[in-house]
């Protein structure tokens, strides 16, 4: 069972092996290999947690 949103600017994508992959303009950004499936709400938490990582690091580098 493959699952898939669209959410904050990115696509998600959860196959039917449990991985998680997001991707921003058609490229992948982020993956990760999990035990169980995930549900759109979860599936929506994995995008804020990466992209609020992501601009974390962003804002730091720029100091």
């Amino acid at each position: 069972m493959n699952r898939k949103i669209e959410y904050r600017n990115c696509t998600v994508v959860q196959n039917s092996n449990n991985h998680v992959i997001i991707f921003q303009n058609n490229e992948i950004v982020f993956h990760a290999s999990l035990d169980k499936g995930l549900t759109d709400d979860e599936l929506r938490e994995q995008v804020d947690f990466y992209l609020d990582i992501l601009l974390s690091n962003i804002n730091e580098s720029r100091g």
